[in-house]
């Protein structure tokens, strides 16, 4: 009866484990699917904001060049 247990107990240890590390393996993919969305949006934001420079930039240049054209010779 006894060894009858422990194989029983060993059975339910190995389904819980099993369980646990499917678990685990979830929270892994999901974190990993996170993640992969936070670097697109980091990339976008980079993007945003290299374009926004670029964009200020030109628009500087701009404004300088009209006023240097300005100034009599």
């Amino acid at each position: 009866m006894q060894i009858l247990l422990q194989k029983q107990n060993q059975r339910d240890g190995l389904q819980a484990s099993a369980k646990e590390k499917l678990w685990l393996k979830m929270q892994i993919d999901q974190s990993r699917k996170e993640l992969e969305k936070l670097s697109e949006k980091s990339e976008l934001i980079q993007q945003i904001k290299i374009e926004s420079l670029e964009y200020e930039r030109d628009r500087l240049r701009k404004v300088q060049t009209a006023e240097f054209s300005s100034f009599p010779a």
